[in-house]
C-alpha cells in the first residue's frame, strides 16, 4: 500500500501543465483576478491583476511550459499585505509550488 502511495504521489507531481491550464488554476484560487497570458518577443508569461495598476505577480515560463520565474518570499507577502491583495498572491503563490 505504501508503494502504492509513492508511486502515485510522484506520478502526480510529476505532471506537466501548460501555461493556459496555470493560467485556470489561479483564476479557480485567486477569485477575483484578472489573468492575461502574455507571449511575444521570446517571453512567455502570465500576468495578474486586480483592478487597475495593481499587479498581483508575473509569472515567466520557458518554451516547454517549465516556471522560470523567481521564488517568493516573505518580502514580497509584506508588499502584498500593504498593498491589500494578500489572498490572492497567497492564491497565485500555491498555484506556484504545485507547478514549480
Amino acid at each position: 500500500m505504501a508503494l502504492a502511495l509513492k508511486t502515485a504521489w510522484a506520478m502526480a507531481k510529476n505532471t506537466k501543465r501548460t501555461m493556459e491550464q496555470v493560467a485556470e488554476m489561479i483564476k479557480e484560487k485567486a477569485g477575483n483576478v484578472q489573468v492575461n497570458i502574455w507571449e511575444r518577443y521570446g517571453k512567455r508569461r502570465i500576468y495578474v491583476n486586480k483592478g487597475f495598476r495593481n499587479n498581483v505577480a508575473m509569472l515567466e515560463f520557458d518554451e516547454q511550459d517549465n516556471y522560470i520565474g523567481k521564488k517568493f518570499d516573505n518580502m514580497d507577502l509584506v508588499g502584498a499585505r500593504q498593498a491589500g491583495w494578500e489572498n490572492e498572491f497567497l492564491a497565485v503563490k500555491e498555484v506556484i509550488e504545485q507547478v514549480a
